[in-house]
């Protein structure tokens, strides 16, 4: 089950009249909340239901003697012990394979011949999402920045939400635990914000990224097939058809969340108009970024120890950040690619010129470069081997020509066109504002043409977001 399916549709108004018919039975809400998130959790992936239960008790128990124990010694011995297990589940499930088959391969290199058993692991949906989620909790109690949870419903409802279970966005436990406190009040501002957040979300996946991704699949199934301008377009239709549906899958994730008036914090921040790498980090993924930030680049050192320590630190949480991603080498290169473009920015003290104030043809020219040195490093993140990613990029320089485009590609390259104008445009005066100032009956048309465009291009069976597969 996935937020575009009609299945889903169903499930959430039925959650949503149960959730608010409860108002005045703060444990019942919260606990049929809990099953429904489960019963969201098994409709995609049955039997590993056990793992998401595991690391919730692990990680509740451990929070609660963390949070008792006065010893240091002791108290780090639990945090050591939550996060053993939870990084134990995460490298099994996510990476045991990539590490057996990648010493296969570097063993063939010396010519030692291993033969290494491929088990099928299955990879759980929603796994580095709530692996991440959990052990922050523990990591926040032993640091004494929140105390521990102690009742069992909220914690658990807190790592198995429905709206951010499978992909975010990565929550911290302060941010969400106060919330199932709290009487549930819901007022119109609210719900109009939510209702035209979930349908931005809606038609940046149904109608724009699963569009663009036919393009983008074309040139990275045969990118010899393609021209040069060809091969740009393919580039540019998966750099937004990434952006349209995980930033899609988020607005209808927040925008679910605030009917049941939950505040989920925001994950995407007009990524593409960035001026530099540092800049796109605090716009794109922001809670996959803020997690790097305060639970691996800061106590590797962050940047207290000098230029070329905080290269190093920048190249580290790149590098993991990458494998995160996926158990492969091209997530790996594609870490390492920002990881580097930071540290030069670093290096040179650049990333200062990025809080200039927008306006005028040179922030526009910066803009638009980085935004295509983004889709160059994005041919990294989707090709699928060392030998296609070559391709690609042989496909972009090799001043090819290229067919007659047909109506669909001028369709998608305005797709792509309007998507980063619409950032640009909306970086100066909020559009959402403005479209939520508009008068009832022209806001009903939109949302009427919304449901229209998604019904024509969502006509075929529904696509999978993109981040389920990490």
């Amino acid at each position: 089950m996935t937020f575009n399916s009609i299945e889903f549709v169903w499930f959430f108004i039925v959650v949503l009249a149960v959730f608010w018919s409860l108002t005045k039975r703060d444990t019942l809400r919260i606990a049929l909340t809990l099953v429904a998130s489960y019963y969201f959790y098994v409709s995609n992936n049955f039997w590993l239901i056990y793992l998401l239960l595991i690391t919730t008790q692990v990680d509740y128990f451990a929070g609660i003697l963390i949070d008792r124990e006065n010893d240091p010694r002791r108290r780090k011995f639990v945090l050591v012990v939550s996060i053993i297990l939870n990084l134990g589940l995460l490298a099994y499930y996510k990476y045991f394979n990539f590490v057996g088959n990648s010493i296969e391969q570097a063993a063939a290199l010396v010519g030692w011949q291993l033969s290494w058993v491929d088990r099928n692991i299955i990879l759980p949906v929603g796994i580095s999402f709530y692996t991440f989620e959990s052990m922050s909790y523990t990591i926040d109690v032993y640091r004494r920045e929140m105390r521990a949870e102690k009742s069992w419903l909220r914690y658990s409802l807190f790592v198995a939400y429905f709206p951010h279970l499978v992909a975010g966005p990565i929550i911290r436990a302060s941010e969400l635990l106060h919330q199932f406190r709290r009487k549930p009040r819901l007022d119109a501002a609210s719900v109009d914000w939510a209702l035209a957040t979930i349908a931005m979300g809606f038609v940046k996946k149904v109608v724009c990224g699963d569009y663009l991704a036919g393009y983008a699949d074309k040139l990275f199934t045969d990118p010899m097939a393609h021209g040069t301008l060809g091969a740009w377009l393919g580039i540019y239709c998966f750099a937004f058809q990434i952006y349209f549906d995980f930033s899609g899958y988020s607005d209808i994730a927040i925008g679910l969340a605030k009917l049941m008036n939950f505040d989920l914090p925001q994950n995407f921040r007009r990524p593409y108009i960035a001026r530099g790498f540092t800049d796109f980090w605090r716009r794109w993924h922001m809670t996959l970024s803020r997690w790097l930030r305060d639970y691996l680049y800061r106590p590797l050192g962050g940047n207290r120890h000098g230029t070329w320590m905080t290269c190093r630190n920048l190249l580290i949480t790149m590098l993991l950040g990458g494998l995160w991603h996926g158990a492969a080498w091209h997530f790996i290169i594609w870490g390492l690619m920002h990881g580097v473009m930071l540290a030069v920015e670093r290096f040179g003290n650049t990333d200062r010129r990025t809080e200039v104030a927008p306006g005028g043809m040179g922030d526009l020219a910066r803009r638009l470069i980085f935004f295509h040195l983004v889709c160059l490093s994005w041919v990294a993140f989707r090709t699928g081997d060392l030998n296609n990613m070559g391709q690609v990029y042989g496909s972009l320089f090799r001043m090819q020509g290229d067919p007659a485009w047909t109506w669909g590609a001028v369709v998608a390259f305005s797709f792509v066109v309007l998507g980063w104008l619409a950032q640009y445009l909306d970086e100066r005066r909020s559009l959402m504002d403005g479209f939520l100032r508009w008068p009832m009956w022209l806001r009903s048309a939109v949302y009427a043409a919304c449901v229209g465009a998604i019904a024509v291009f969502g006509a075929s069976a529904a696509k999978p977001f993109i981040y389920f597969q990490f």
